[in-house]
């Protein structure tokens, strides 16, 4: 099959994971175009909307040079987000054979191999079972989203040690709306992050409290948001 320049990607870039189980984590960020919804205080809108959209149309063969230019990685844990990186897994599986193919660049030892996160709101079904992590974000009426179905956990029992389930949280009314999706997929409290809805370092830090609060009242984990705090609202970090 030709590898075809049909893979829209917003921007590849090298950073540390901000959010979630891996927060700290040095990672390269592929974030593909493309969303089947629209949050309201989406801070990635140049990733879906029309009015703000920036993309380019790439192979999976130009996406491995991209992540193989950063030369040295010390990084191998490779996070596919978006936009909803989900509505692409054809070409995720092209860029994951590209990259596996290549482990020699980075010398890679066995034990020493790639890792692969996704981040999804969980709106697709997950195909494929070589992720290390899945990020299955849920998007809450505070987005302006009604419920809908998460179909992102429907895989194989053993497959859900990978999964986390990671909220954007404004204040204690978006509790419900948790605790019912929670109930209905038989998730453990371990396996859940809140983390504060904010755009910029300062409604971070004023907003942290509250959420910090909240785990500790249900016993699930905060999740910090070093970009917005380390970066405020830049983007491609």
């Amino acid at each position: 099959m030709p590898d075809r320049e049909n893979i829209k990607v917003c921007e590849i870039f090298y950073s540390v994971q901000g959010e979630g189980i891996n927060a700290g984590v040095p990672s390269v960020f592929v974030r593909l175009f493309g969303c089947n919804l629209t949050c309201d205080w989406c801070d990635t809108r140049y990733s879906w909307h029309r009015d703000f959209a920036r993309f380019e149309k790439m192979s999976a063969r130009k996406v491995a040079d991209r992540i193989c230019a950063f030369g040295g990685l010390p990084g191998k844990n490779i996070v596919f987000t978006g936009g909803e990186p989900a509505l692409q897994q054809e070409a995720i599986r092209r860029i994951r054979k590209e990259l596996m193919a290549r482990r020699d660049h980075f010398s890679l030892s066995p034990e020493d191999q790639f890792t692969f996160e996704l981040e999804t709101n969980g709106t697709r079904r997950i195909e494929d079972d070589f992720w290390n992590v899945i990020n299955i974000s849920p998007k809450l009426q505070n987005a302006g989203q009604q419920p809908y179905p998460v179909l992102a956990h429907c895989f194989p029992r053993e497959h859900h040690q990978k999964t986390w389930w990671k909220f954007v949280v404004e204040d204690e009314k978006d509790m419900d709306d948790i605790l019912a999706l929670l109930k209905e997929h038989h998730i453990s409290p371990h396996k859940v992050l809140l983390m504060p809805q904010a755009q910029t370092r300062d409604e971070l830090i004023a907003a942290s409290p509250a959420i910090i609060e909240l785990c500790k009242q249900y016993g699930f984990r905060f999740s910090p948001r070093l970009h917005v705090f380390i970066y405020s609202d830049k983007a491609g970090v």
